[in-house]
C-alpha cells in the first residue's frame, strides 16, 4: 500500500467534500487589508467642523424649498401639487435643525431632503438631462459630512429613483426619446458618472482624514513638548531655590554650631576653674586658707562679670532661635517641592521670597539681629 506524504495529504484534505479550504479565506482577507487602508474611516470630523458644515448645508437645502415652489408655478404645476411635494424637503429642515438628535440622524435628513429636491427638480422639468445634473452636486454635498451612513443614503436613493422609476415609466425620468427606450444603458451610463464621483469624492474624503490625522499628531507632539519644557523649567526652578534654601540654611546652621561652640568653651573653663579651685584650697594651710578664700571670690566675681558681659543667656536664646530658623526653612522647601505650582520665576537681580523663604539668621531682627556672625566667636579673648 502507497503512503502519501503528510503534505500533500493535508493539501488533498483541503478539497474532500465537507473540510473548507484555508487558501481562499487568506486571499480574500489579504485583499481586503490591502483595500481598507485606502478607505477613509469617517467621523474624522470635530464637533465644531461638522456643525459649521451642517449649518451650511441646512441653508441650502431651506433655499430649495421657495426656488422650487416658483420653478413649479412657473411651469404650470398648482399650488396643492407643488406644496405635497414640498412637504418631504420642509420636513427634513425641520428635523435637520433638532439639536437634541443625533448627529447621524441630522445629517441623513438632510442628505435625503437635498436628494428629494433633486427628484422634484427632474420631474418639473419633465426629466430634462441637466437636471440630472442636480444628483451630481447633492451627492458631492453630502459627502462633506465624511459620513459613510449620510453618504450611502443619498447614492442609494439616486439609484432607487433611477431604476425605479425607469421600471415603472421611463418617461417620468428621461425626456429625450433616445433614453426612454434605452433606459438601462442611459441608468448604467449615470451609475458609472455617480460611482467616478463617489470615487473623487471618497479620495478627497481620505486625504482630508489624512491631513486631519497629522494635525492630531503635530498638536499631541506639541503639547508632550510643552509638558516637558514645563517639567524642566519646574526643576530650574525648585534646584534654584533649592539652592537659595541651601543657603540659608548655612548660615543659621554655622550661626548655631558657633554659639554652641562658645558655651561649650565656657562651661569648660568654668569647670577648669571650680577644679583648680578646690586643688589650689586643698594644697594651702588651714591659716592661709582664709585669704587665700578671699582672693577666688573677688576673681570668681570677676570671670562672672566677663560671663555676663558677653551675654551667655543671649547666646543660648540666639542658638534656639537658629535652630528655629532651620527648621522653618526646611518645611518651607518641602511645601515648596510638594505644591503642584510652579514656584515662582526669579531673574538675577531678584531676592530670595520672604513669604517663602525666611530670612536668615545673618540678616533676621529681634533676638537674632545682634547674634554673632558665621565663622566668629563670641567667646571674650
Amino acid at each position: 500500500m502507497r503512503v502519501v506524504p503528510s503534505a500533500l495529504a493535508g493539501r488533498a484534505a483541503g478539497w474532500l467534500p465537507g473540510r473548507r479550504a484555508l487558501s481562499p479565506a487568506r486571499s480574500d482577507e489579504g485583499v481586503g487589508a490591502d483595500v481598507r487602508p485606502l478607505l477613509p474611516t469617517g467621523g474624522a470630523l470635530s464637533r465644531e467642523q461638522w456643525r459649521r458644515r451642517h449649518a451650511v448645508i441646512v441653508r441650502l437645502l431651506a433655499a430649495h424649498v421657495p426656488a422650487l415652489l416658483l420653478l413649479g408655478l412657473a411651469s404650470g404645476f398648482t399650488v396643492r401639487h407643488v406644496g405635497v411635494e414640498l412637504l418631504l424637503p420642509v420636513l427634513a429642515v425641520v428635523v435637520a435643525c433638532q439639536e437634541r438628535l443625533a448627529e447621524v440622524t441630522r445629517a441623513s435628513a438632510a442628505a435625503l431632503g437635498l436628494s428629494t429636491c433633486s427628484a422634484f427638480l427632474v420631474h418639473l422639468t419633465r426629466g430634462s438631462s441637466e437636471s440630472h445634473f442636480h444628483f451630481f452636486v447633492v451627492v458631492s454635498v453630502v459627502a462633506f459630512y465624511e459620513q459613510w451612513a449620510v453618504l450611502g443614503l443619498s447614492v442609494g436613493f439616486v439609484l432607487v429613483h433611477h431604476l425605479g422609476l425607469s421600471v415603472l415609466d421611463p418617461s417620468l425620468v428621461y425626456q429625450q426619446q433616445y433614453a426612454r427606450h434605452h433606459w438601462v444603458a442611459v441608468s448604467l451610463l449615470h451609475a458609472l458618472a455617480l460611482g467616478a464621483q463617489c470615487v473623487v469624492a471618497l479620495v478627497h474624503w481620505r486625504a482630508h482624514e489624512r491631513s486631519l490625522s497629522a494635525e492630531r499628531v503635530l498638536a499631541r507632539r506639541l503639547r508632550q513638548q510643552e509638558s516637558r519644557a514645563q517639567e524642566v523649567l519646574h526643576r530650574a526652578q525648585v534646584d534654584a531655590l533649592a539652592a537659595d534654601v541651601a543657603h540659608g540654611v548655612n548660615t543659621p546652621v554655622q550661626y548655631v554650631m558657633d554659639n554652641a561652640r562658645y558655651l561649650g568653651e565656657a562651661l569648660r573653663d568654668h569647670v577648669a576653674l571650680v577644679a583648680r579651685t578646690r586643688a589650689v584650697l586643698d594644697e594651702l594651710a588651714p591659716e592661709h586658707r582664709q585669704g587665700a578664700l578671699g582672693e577666688l571670690l573677688a576673681l570668681h566675681e570677676q570671670h562672672a562679670e566677663d560671663w555676663e558681659g558677653e551675654g551667655l543667656q543671649e547666646a543660648v536664646t540666639d542658638c534656639l532661635d537658629g535652630l528655629g530658623e532651620v527648621s522653618h526653612l526646611v518645611l518651607a522647601l518641602q511645601e515648596t517641592v510638594a505644591c503642584p505650582e510652579l514656584p515662582r520665576q526669579r531673574t538675577g537681580s531678584d531676592t530670595p521670597d520672604t513669604t517663602t523663604a525666611p530670612t536668615p539668621c545673618g540678616q533676621g531682627t529681634g533676638a537674632a539681629g545682634g547674634a554673632a556672625r558665621p565663622g566668629t566667636s563670641r567667646r571674650a579673648p
